[in-house]
């Protein structure tokens, strides 16, 4: 996963990479997988370990503080969007339910 240091908020990554990141624990170098029965190895599962939540979200709460105003918008709840294809047999029914925002109820 450190490798994947560069999609988060600057102020981030370096608790993914830094050896005194206080969860650097959580970003092992190797992971093993489980070939679950599957020949190719891109359909193995990754057998990631469990983490403190906790401890992540101490370690984070410095670097909140440190975020852009684009990255707290980012960070935030937006409105949730539904794409369907038109020829989907649901498409109709979820048009139907966008039109009317209760939901059908009252």
């Amino acid at each position: 996963p450190s490798a994947s240091a560069e999609a988060l908020p600057e102020p981030c990554r370096w608790l993914m990479c830094d050896q005194k990141s206080p969860i650097i624990d959580f970003y092992p170098k190797d992971v093993p997988c489980d070939p679950n029965g599957k020949a190719m190895p891109w359909l193995w599962v990754v057998l990631l370990p469990f983490i403190d939540q906790k401890r992540l979200l101490e370690a984070l709460t410095p670097a909140y503080e440190q975020f852009t105003e684009e990255e707290v918008k980012r960070n935030s709840f937006g409105p949730m969007y539904l794409f369907v294809h038109s020829q989907h047999k649901s498409a109709g029914q979820l048009l139907d339910l966008y039109e009317d925002p209760s939901g059908g109820e009252g």
